[in-house]
């Protein structure tokens, strides 16, 4: 991942960081674009970031919020269910459902 020159990531069951490239911590890292945010910060987990950061709409949606709900959103949400249903018992996966339900429009998308 260190010779890829484009951000990359790999992340466990849960969407925790288990390693990321020198590309993907430029991009992500706590600064202008991404204020601090605890429990939901894309160096740390990717699923969190793009479901609970207030900045995450902005930035991978190029400014757009029917572009972020379209490509990040729902497609989040859809790979969130599926591991979930295999994996109902991981306590990752099972934060990560109570930090979808704190939020009703995330819970109802």
């Amino acid at each position: 991942m260190d010779s890829i020159k484009h951000p990359s990531v790999l992340y466990g069951i849960g969407w925790r960081v288990v390693y990321c490239n020198k590309a993907y911590r430029e991009l992500f890292s706590p600064g202008p674009r991404i204020p601090v945010f605890p429990g939901a910060m894309p160096l740390e987990n990717g699923v969190l970031y793009m479901l609970r950061h207030p900045n995450s709409a902005r930035l991978l949606g190029a400014g757009s919020m029917e572009a972020y709900e379209r490509h990040w959103r729902t497609l989040a949400l859809a790979h969130f269910a599926a591991v979930y249903q295999g994996n109902r018992d991981h306590p990752e996966l099972q934060h990560i459902l109570r930090e979808i339900e704190k939020s009703p429009s995330l819970y109802s998308s």
